[in-house]
């Protein structure tokens, strides 16, 4: 068994090297193989390296564009795939010129398990049209900030003067099976068994946490005090998704330089601030952590809060306020001691998001442990 581990979230030397072993092994196949695939959210940039006329920085730099322009990840991979060398259905048409027979396994990091943007759809056809792609990075005031080979390369498909990605219904793609064995419905379920086990009523959200991290997390607060009048003692909601940060537009970095975080972190911090504001939410605790337990280029896994946690921040010498606003969440989650470090999960199924409340015996302080 070889192993080849790539970087992530922006793909380096590591990446590159673990795309060119990939082709080794589709070169070493013979008609009749099985090929197995088993992927995962990450994928897009563990194994990438770019597709010919895209140079290796360039393909750097869009990743570290697309990570701070607010993006979600289904929209990041129509873009990602059209430079990456296996993105768009490329490692299923190598699979196929082989002779070989591919089945998929998948862990699922986007929501609604749309199979052509997980790991980019790495032997899936491709819906989309370079001139989407270009759309939707015009739309968002992206288009001028990619590389201009990027463009060019966009510019070139959407005019027709160079072949697009693969498009559905290829016959050789549509023949590949996949398989969701894991996703955020699976996580949240067991978080629900888990909550249970320890004496909780449950209660799940429907809908998954979307959209800016920050304003996210103060919405989360409101349907918790929302919530805060249920009779129940011990009372535990969970949640599920992935929320984005848009970075200010110098490079993708802050304008005053930033700092560390990522959107869990940025996420309770903004709880934080919300359950000190609001009288009615402050006996909930709150987590929120990617699954993968990394979130953003930390150590933490995101974060764990209560309406005790701003206060901390600012006795300990921190200005959450203005950590939020140059999304430094991990400087004054550290402060406050609030970090969440499980370490590496080995899975990555979007994020799950947790709040409890156990009120002491006839009381109506919560019990926080």
């Amino acid at each position: 068994i070889r192993l080849a581990i790539g970087d992530h979230p922006v793909p380096g030397g590591r990446s590159l090297e673990a795309s060119t072993e990939l082709g080794r092994l589709t070169e070493a196949i013979r008609p009749g193989d099985q090929a197995w695939v088993l992927l995962s959210g990450g994928t897009t940039s563990l194994i990438a390296s770019p597709v010919d006329g895209i140079p290796a920085g360039d393909l750097q730099e869009l990743y570290r564009l697309l990570l701070g322009s607010g993006l979600d990840i289904v929209s990041s991979n129509l873009v990602r795939k059209r430079v990456a060398r296996w993105g768009a259905g490329r490692l299923g048409l190598a699979f196929d010129r082989a002779g070989a027979h591919a089945r998929v396994y998948v862990l699922s990091d986007v929501l609604g398990d749309d199979l052509s943007a997980i790991g980019s759809g790495p032997c899936v056809a491709d819906p989309s049209t370079a001139s989407d792609v270009r759309g939707l990075l015009e739309n968002h005031g992206r288009w001028s900030e990619i590389p201009a080979s990027v463009r060019g390369l966009i510019e070139r498909a959407a005019e027709g003067r160079e072949e697009d990605t693969p498009k559905p219904p290829h016959h050789a793609l549509a023949a590949i099976p996949h398989f969701v064995i894991g996703n955020n419905a699976v996580a949240q379920t067991a978080a629900e068994a888990h909550a249970v086990k320890h004496g909780f009523t449950c209660e799940t959200l429907p809908e998954p946490v979307t959209g800016e991290a920050a304003a996210a997390g103060r919405r989360f607060v409101a349907e918790l005090e929302r919530l805060s009048g249920r009779p129940e003692r011990s009372l535990c909601v969970v949640a599920g998704g992935e929320t984005t940060v848009t970075l200010a537009r110098t490079r993708g970095i802050a304008k005053d330089g930033g700092g560390r975080g990522g959107r869990c972190q940025e996420f309770v911090l903004a709880a934080a601030a919300a359950l000190a504001e609001r009288p009615g939410a402050h006996r909930w605790t709150i987590l929120a952590a990617g699954t993968d337990g990394r979130d953003g280029p930390t150590d933490a896994a995101g974060g764990v809060v209560d309406s005790r946690t701003w206060a901390r921040a600012e006795q300990a010498g921190r200005d959450p306020g203005h950590d939020l606003r140059r999304h430094a969440a991990y400087e004054a989650l550290s402060a406050a001691g609030a970090l969440f470090k499980p370490g590496p999960t080995g899975t990555n199924v979007l994020d799950l998001i947790l709040a409890v409340r156990r009120l002491a015996p006839n009381t109506d302080r919560a019990e926080l442990s």
